[in-house]
Order: C-alpha cells, then structure tokens, then sequence
C-alpha cells in the first residue's frame, strides 16, 4: 500500500469519527430540548395569574408579624406570629411572644394552646396531614434554638397541643429558617437561611 493512500484510510476514518460525534451531540441536544419544554409544561412557567381586585384584599392588624403560613384544610390555613424583627435585632427576650393563628377568609383567630410551650419566636410553620401535627422553627434564647411540634385537635373547634421541642447543638442561634416532616415517623427536615448563628441577645448585642 502506498503512503497516500494510508493518508487517505486515515482521513476516512476520522471524517467517520466526526460524523458520529455530531449525530451523538445532535441527539443529546434534541433530549435536553425536550426535557426542558416537558419541565417548562409541569413546572407551568406559562401560566398567567389572576389577581382579585384591591378592594378584596384585607389587612389584618396581629401583635406580631406572621412570618409563615401552612395550608390547614380547604378555606383554612395555620399563621406564625413571631416578632422576628426585634428578636434578630435585640434578642428575643426584647420580643413581644408570639401565637399561632388559624386564618379563615377575613376571620383569624388565636388558637389556644395546652401545655407549656417556651416563648414563641416563630419563623417557618408546616403542617402534616398525615400526622395532623404543626411544626414550627422557633428562635427563643432563654430554652435555645428549636422546632416546637404540636398535636392539632379539632374537638370543640381547632386547639393545640404542644408535644414537644426539638434542639440541637447543630441548630445555631437565630439560623434556622423552615422545617418539614419526613417520610417516616418523627422525621424532620429543617433548613438554615443564614450560614452562621446571631450573636447572644441580636445583632447589636
């Protein structure tokens, strides 16, 4: 075999080599598209908003903001009222306690709640259906950084029962942020919104 024509063999093969290479980039590109457009439908990027008018909105005057809410049933939802505000700035002994409401349309009421829950600070709240317990990331110096977990009963109306606390020496001070419930019994996830914890009694302590 003469040189040109090993030349020849070789430059074949590799125009085989490229071409294969762009048929296999083709076909990548074409999934991804689709993958993409399939993302776009169930994540509906393309869904317009309806918005009711001003006049049907309603502001409604709490003790304290309400950082969180959680979807309870059908026309009703759980709100955390935590002073968060004067708690990262001053401490939460500064704080004015918080509550749990229960939000109905225009209606929201205080829930009572049996047993002796610290000082509520509250930030991100979660209801479990399917446990039919509320969870709550809860920012009270004077116990500790925790999630605070109460028992819904629905006897004589909606009431709570707090069954207890969650701390951690991993949960550093103010840090938390939300909190879910697992797949399996007494699982909780929770996350930080900050990478580190406030100094003792806020910011400007």
């Amino acid at each position: 075999i003469h040189l040109e024509n090993l030349e020849s063999v070789h430059w074949l093969s590799n125009s085989r080599s490229m071409s294969v290479c762009g048929w296999a980039v083709l076909a990548v590109a074409v999934a991804l598209g689709y993958l993409v457009q399939a993302n776009l439908g169930t994540l509906a990027y393309g869904k317009e908003l309806g918005f009711a008018a001003a006049e049907a909105c309603a502001l409604h005057q709490l003790p304290t903001p309400c950082e969180d809410l959680t979807a309870f049933r059908p026309g009703a939802l759980f709100a955390g009222g935590g002073d968060l505000w004067s708690t990262f700035a001053l401490g939460s002994e500064q704080a004015v306690a918080g509550a749990i409401y229960l939000v109905e349309g225009t209606k929201v009421t205080p829930l009572p709640i049996l047993g002796e829950p610290p000082k509520l600070v509250l930030h991100g709240i979660y209801f479990s259906a399917r446990s039919r317990r509320l969870y709550g990331v809860n920012h009270d110096e004077a116990t500790g950084e925790s999630i605070e977990v109460f028992d819904v009963l629905e006897e004589d109306g909606v009431s709570l029962k707090h069954a207890g606390s969650i701390r951690s020496p991993l949960f550093a001070n103010f840090a938390l942020n939300d909190v879910v419930e697992g797949a399996v019994k007494d699982e909780v996830y929770v996350t930080e919104w900050q990478g580190g914890g406030l100094p003792s009694w806020g910011k400007r302590g």
